[in-house]
């Protein structure tokens, strides 16, 4: 028995008939020491023929029964029929305890995905709610004041008469608003929203914010400053979407801050990341009420006039998704009766994090056939190369599509085109472009790379295939065969 739990056999032989103890008394000891596994193979051997032994032997847990004299080629047969089964049926119990790990793991993602539709579904209710409710109420205020105007009863002076069309107005916009943050918010939900990212000057865009809310500011009484490092590096950014950000910010601060307090607006790089910030000296929120202020709707105490009037509730909630899809995050620190201090990161600019970023964006905003065209003037003046470039780029707008997208490489030496097309179309493409170009490429080489985007491939392999392909970049790489060709092409003279 010690030799057994020692080697942990696969098969066991076992005679009968033995001198010191008999086989039956063997199969006993194994059957109460719990040594083997209940169904562990067992080839009984012995002289015995009779029905009584067998019956016996296969009660104790023997597999099977052979008698002697023993034919050598049959007890290796028997014995190999005893291990294949052995083996089959520890796969088969394997792939059934596998199966129940599978079933459980499968339904508690079904159990999961059941409570966040259900979740899903309670907040589209309250969504259609809220949204209906905030559309109504400007609504209703425009109507009755459009009223009393008709019916003479809003007054008739001019004063009269311009308050009132002052009121009507103020609730057009809040409607307009209202409106495009749920067009916005749809956008972002729906993953429609479709980013440029490039080499941002992110001082510029806050000083432009700042002097947007200036004079707003300072009719409210209220103390605008940016701060800036001289040396705040370029960010990674659409423009346009984090100007968006900042104006949701800022107009959020200028709301909740009460005359007489102040804003500060700054921006810290915080190693490869750039930190913007606005912070203010309104009410402040409560750390139980921070995070409601990020979901839809999500109002912190809003009152109909003064520091933390009613919005859309929509703002930050896209600031956010918007800051998310730059990789980047939004968030506030804030401390009741001290104000906030909401804070957003974005990614450092460097060129070949633009190139992944271009590339990412057109596979995010085009579903159909897209195909990346590198191409590379070459000539011994950089400065014509540069220019050339710059043609190149500004021909493109005009030879291309509106789905296309065009950047042109930070040091100027290469553009790049995401073309909603297929092959032979950016080949096309291509030559429409040489021929629009005439005379002002004579002269360069112009070396090009053609890859048709796979969908299966992230942004980075799809670059790095493409710019293995042209010789443009990432050296070391090789050529690779990704439906991608080099071809050094002279443009003649006109």
């Amino acid at each position: 028995m010690e030799r057994i739990r020692e080697f942990k056999p696969e098969l066991l032989i076992l005679d009968l008939n033995m001198p010191h103890k008999s086989g039956y008394e063997v199969l006993e000891d194994l059957q109460h020491s719990g040594s083997l596994e209940s169904d562990f193979p067992i080839l009984v051997l012995t002289a015995d023929a009779t029905t009584s032994a067998r019956h016996r032997a296969l009660s104790l847990g023997a597999s099977d029964f052979l008698t002697k004299p023993v034919d050598a080629i049959e007890l290796e047969l028997r014995a190999r029929n005893l291990l294949a089964s052995h083996r089959l049926r520890k796969e088969l119990k394997h792939h059934a305890d596998h199966l129940e790990e599978v079933v459980a793991a499968r339904t508690a993602e079904l159990s999961a995905t059941n409570v966040r539709l259900l979740e899903f579904d309670r907040l589209k209710s309250e969504f259609v709610a809220t949204a209906s409710h905030e559309l109504r109420t400007p609504l209703t205020v425009i109507r009755e004041f459009a009223s009393l105007l008709r019916d003479g009863a809003a007054g008739t002076s001019p004063d009269e008469v311009a308050d009132s069309f002052d009121t009507i107005l103020r609730n057009c916009d809040r409607l307009g608003g209202l409106l495009n943050d749920l067009l916005d918010f749809h956008r972002i939900e729906t993953g429609s929203l479709r980013l440029s990212r490039t080499r941002t000057d992110i001082a510029r865009l806050l000083e432009q914010a700042v002097h947007d809310f200036e004079p707003k500011c300072r009719f409210a009484g209220i103390d605008l400053t940016l701060a800036l490092p001289e040396d705040i590096e370029f960010v990674l950014a659409d423009p346009q979407s984090i100007s968006q950000v900042l104006s949701n910010l800022l107009g959020n601060a200028a709301k909740f801050t009460p005359s007489g307090g102040a804003i500060h607006v700054g921006a810290i790089r915080k190693e490869r990341l750039v930190e913007v910030f606005v912070q203010d000296t309104g009410p402040g929120i409560a750390a139980k009420d921070a995070e409601r202020a990020f979901e839809p709707f999500g109002q912190i105490n809003p009152t109909d006039e003064g520091p933390g009037s009613r919005g859309t509730g929509l703002g930050l909630p896209i600031s956010r998704r918007i800051v998310e899809k730059h990789s980047g995050v939004l968030d506030v620190q804030s401390e009741v009766g001290k104000g906030s201090r909401f804070f957003f990161t974005l990614p450092v600019w460097d060129e070949e994090s633009e190139l992944l970023s271009f590339v990412a964006d057109a596979l995010d905003a085009t579903k159909g056939d897209l195909v990346l065209l590198l191409m590379r003037p070459i000539a011994e003046d950089e400065g014509r190369v540069r220019k050339a470039v710059d043609d190149l780029q500004r021909l493109c707008a005009k030879v291309g599509r509106s789905a296309d997208a065009f950047m042109r490489s930070g040091d100027g030496t290469f553009l790049a085109c995401m073309l909603a097309t297929d092959a032979p179309g950016a080949c096309a493409f291509k030559e429409r472009l040489l021929q629009a170009a005439g005379s002002s490429l004579q002269g360069l080489q112009l070396d090009h790379s053609i890859a048709v985007v796979d969908r299966t491939r992230d942004a980075a392999e799809t670059l790095e295939r493409a710019m293995a392909g042209s010789g443009i970049g990432l050296e070391g790489h090789g050529r690779n065969s990704y439906i991608s060709t080099r071809i050094p092409l002279q443009v003649p003279a006109e």
